[in-house]
């Protein structure tokens, strides 16, 4: 279909003056006003539309006779009156008729692809007047309103698939449970990132026992988009039990669309607290989860989940997690607080209270330039390194060896983003001491003996990894992290999980 361009002529010029200095007049009225003309016969340009783009024309003609000033073309997901944002850019549009050279035409780009759309527009006059809106039509079915597919047309199906929101399980750990939802069937992420959601996690299958639900809504926090889908991660779970979750669209008050309870499980735990008695040859003296660490987001395995946090998280007794229906605001105790996708928080300055009453109350740190920020917890795991810096985790000494050991250490590690180096060092750390303040670790640099620096895989899932360490002594410590020495201005943050440590010989 072509785009067709309309010429001022000397009377429609004369029209428009007048029009136009007859809206100079005081009004008497504003706000919408059917009466007046909007964007007229408003029709979708097959031939300047793309795979990330609609674009629209309309009859501008009457509207500017009327003496509008300008117009608005808004992409939607409901029709009514108040579901576009003026403030959004890529999914509405307003400009001044003096501002451009044709009127009746506009291109939205930078869409996602598939992604479905209502389209309207309105004139818009001075007085705070307004036409009401003109929305996009079916040729074939003039009385119903279309529905447009990025980079296809015209759709012949509705903005949403189904008549029920759903939900599927992404990520299980021994602590956390992550989830994705939809309202569409899993096929217009557009869609489902504009709604509203109750997301509900029970301990029975009834679900009248709730563990925690949250009320999501669009435009806030956490905001999902076409590459971060909902998603969202429950922590500080019980290990080895099940757990039911469900989810509820609630956009439409009048129309909640109730979703089925999904089963899952949590994994098994396989923590071994760091032994404090002399330890045997092959027996593991350490296997940390970092399952205490319920707050926060993931991108482990590409979770892309958000999260909870706690605005009394420096001073908290405990990481305790959230419980009951929607324990958001100042309100609460804990001041829980949703947080976006893959949030992290800075380990050793906000969160040393809560740090003392956990295994972890006796480790430490080395980041590079002592920047104590540099590393950070997530849901269940930790963050080494951000973009300004590497950062190692240190364990408490490992006063269990009797001897001269050769320990093998293993984890579970992935580069955080694909775009990030992928260097990681292994330490023997040895006469070292934490401060009282934050737990930095105090060494001279004879007590720092790296013992590998190897390159994690490419890829943003969790792979596993084994160290052997000769030589380590009672009361030596471990450290793993991102490797300042190698990073030569780039990005190098590592995640890292399930660190054991077992005894392999004595020397």
């Amino acid at each position: 279909m072509k785009h067709h361009l309309y010429r001022l002529t000397p009377v429609l010029i004369a029209t428009v003056l007048a029009a136009l200095l007859a809206s100079c007049k005081k009004q008497e009225s504003f706000g919408v006003d059917e009466t007046l003309p909007g964007c007229i016969s408003l029709t979708y340009d097959e031939d300047n539309s793309s795979a990330t783009s609609i674009a629209l024309y309309w009859d501008w003609r009457p509207a500017l006779a009327a003496g509008a000033s300008s117009f608005t073309v808004q992409l939607v997901k409901k029709t009514t009156a108040g579901a576009g944002n003026v403030y959004d850019a890529v999914q509405s549009k307003t400009y001044a008729v003096a501002d451009v050279k044709s009127p009746g035409k506009v291109i939205f780009t930078g869409l996602s692809a598939n992604g479905r759309w209502y389209v309207r527009g309105r004139a818009n006059y001075p007085g705070a007047r307004m036409s009401g809106w003109t929305y996009l039509l079916r040729e074939d079915r003039p009385d119903e309103i279309a529905v447009v597919l990025v980079g296809k047309g015209i759709f012949d199906g509705p903005i949403s698939t189904i008549t029920k929101a759903s939900a599927e399980l992404v990520k299980a750990t021994s602590s956390t449970l992550s989830f994705t939802w939809s309202s569409t069937d899993f096929k217009d992420i557009d869609t489902d990132c504009y709604e509203s959601y109750d997301i509900q996690l029970y301990r029975d299958a009834a679900c009248q026992d709730l563990e925690v639900s949250f009320l999501l809504t669009p435009g806030g926090t956490p905001a999902f988009t076409a590459t971060n889908r909902p998603c969202f991660i429950f922590g500080g779970l019980d290990a080895d039990t099940p757990y039911w979750f469900k989810v509820s669209d609630r956009t439409d008050p009048e129309n909640i669309l109730e979703g089925d309870a999904v089963e899952v499980r949590t994994l098994a735990s396989q923590v071994v607290p760091l032994k404090t008695e002399a330890a045997s040859e092959g027996e593991i003296i350490l296997f940390e989860d970092f399952s205490e660490l319920a707050w926060g987001g993931s991108y482990m395995d590409q979770e892309n989940a958000a999260g909870y946090s706690s605005q009394q998280r420096s001073n908290a007794p405990s990481f305790l997690k959230a419980t009951g229906s929607n324990p958001v605001g100042t309100a609460t105790v804990m001041r829980y607080y949703l947080v976006s996708i893959g949030q992290d928080i800075p380990m050793f300055n906000n969160l040393m209270t809560p740090l003392a009453a956990t295994r972890l109350a006796g480790w430490g740190w080395i980041c590079e330039a002592n920047a104590v920020a540099r590393l950070c917890s997530q849901c269940g795991h930790l963050k080494l390194g951000t973009g300004s810096g590497c950062a190692e985790i240190v364990t408490a000494p490992l006063d269990c060896l009797s001897g001269a050991a050769t320990l093998e250490v293993s984890f579970k590690a992935m580069p955080m983003m694909a775009a990030d180096l992928r260097s990681y060092i292994v330490e023997i750390i040895r006469g070292a001491t934490l401060s009282d303040t934050n737990h930095q670790v105090i060494v001279d640099a004879a007590g720092r003996i790296p013992v590998i620096q190897e390159e994690m895989e490419a890829g943003q899932t969790m792979k596993s990894y084994t160290v052997t360490i000769p030589g380590v002594l009672p009361g030596d410590r471990i450290a793993i992290g991102s490797n300042e020495y190698k990073r030569n201005g780039k990005y190098i943050r590592m995640l890292l999980d399930d660190l054991s440590i077992k005894v392999q010989s004595y020397e």
